[in-house]
């Protein structure tokens, strides 16, 4: 059995390991294929996202993990922005409900649909009942395919 990486206990970082860059491989070998911290979970119907300030929907969720999420929208978003966002947790038992949080972008680049974007987020705030709503999103995906 191998061996997780684990942080010691008080160990400091002197910066943010998300924001540290990957060594570029040795030309002639295949790339090293990425290490995920957690596991995604993708909806089975359409999960929007709607921008706090602007009222409107920036996009669909792609994925969700515990660290953060994936969306596709009509536009490229700007890497290190932070945005305040609602991502719609409704279910039957509870219609209209959302999460409110803030992310930063990670990452943008054209997606898979002509005209369409692709945005890693990453979660960086939300009060405990957000993030409860957010936890029972991510369980209830749990049934759906994972990647």
């Amino acid at each position: 059995m191998a061996k997780r990486a684990t942080r010691k206990p008080g160990a400091e970082s002197q910066s943010d390991p998300a924001e540290q860059a990957m060594p570029a491989p040795v030309t002639g070998q295949p790339p090293r294929p990425a290490v995920r911290a957690s596991v995604r979970r993708r909806p089975r119907e359409r999960v929007n996202v709607i921008d706090t300030q602007t009222h409107e929907e920036i996009g669909r969720m792609l994925d969700l993990s515990d660290l953060g999420l994936r969306i596709e929208s009509a536009k490229a978003l700007r890497n290190g922005l932070a945005m305040d966002l609602l991502i719609d947790c409704s279910t039957p038992e509870d219609p209209g409900r959302h999460a409110r949080i803030g992310v930063k972008v990670r990452w943008s680049a054209p997606g898979v649909a002509p005209g369409r974007f692709e945005s890693g987020l990453q979660v960086k705030a939300m009060v405990q009942r957000d993030a409860a709503a957010l936890r029972a999103l991510y369980a209830r995906l749990s049934g759906a395919v994972r990647g």
